[in-house]
């Protein structure tokens, strides 16, 4: 039986939190107001980690979306606005250097399964799978050489990767 336990967090707008592979932490982002939210407590932005056992936050870094893992705790992947493109970063939590996986030039979310092998990613309001060939370069999405199957007929948004299986918002 699992219980609730309350984090203890300063007051924030938080979003996207995820357990790291072997559970002893939730990497979530630390957002700033806007919109519909208030522009109080929008101070620290970033992505970051809350090691569970020593009930701490340390910030990994100040940008970045779409936090996940493959089942390496080590690696964390974010989505990344650079050059005017979407891109997948590796993240390594230790080092705190990135690497670029992927890039997009239409797309809106990109992923990484979790056992590594795929991409998923949402372009033109459709979701896409794709293999990972992981040689060190990036892979730019949408190009012949490294054909795509489409998913869906129209998607909303939030994709998530559960094992072998992809799900999304309607």
């Amino acid at each position: 039986r699992s219980k609730t336990e309350i984090l203890g967090l300063e007051k924030g707008h938080y979003s996207q939190p995820i357990f790291s592979p072997d559970g002893k932490s939730i990497v979530y982002l630390k957002q700033g107001g806007g919109w519909l939210r208030s522009p109080l407590w929008s101070n620290d932005q970033g992505v970051y980690q809350y090691l569970i056992r020593d009930k701490e936050s340390h910030l990994l870094t100040d940008r970045g979306s779409n936090p996940h893992f493959t089942e390496n705790e080590n690696f964390l992947y974010l989505n990344q606005w650079r050059e005017g493109h979407l891109t997948l970063q590796e993240f390594d939590v230790t080092s705190r250097q990135f690497r670029q996986i992927a890039k997009t030039e239409k797309g809106i979310e990109l992923k990484v399964s979790p056992d590594g092998d795929y991409l998923v990613y949402k372009e033109d309001h459709n979701v896409y799978v794709m293999r990972n060939p992981q040689t060190g370069k990036t892979i730019s999405t949408g190009t012949k050489s490294l054909p795509a199957g489409r998913l869906s007929s129209y998607t909303g948004r939030d994709v998530e990767v559960v094992g072998s299986a992809v799900y999304w918002t309607g």
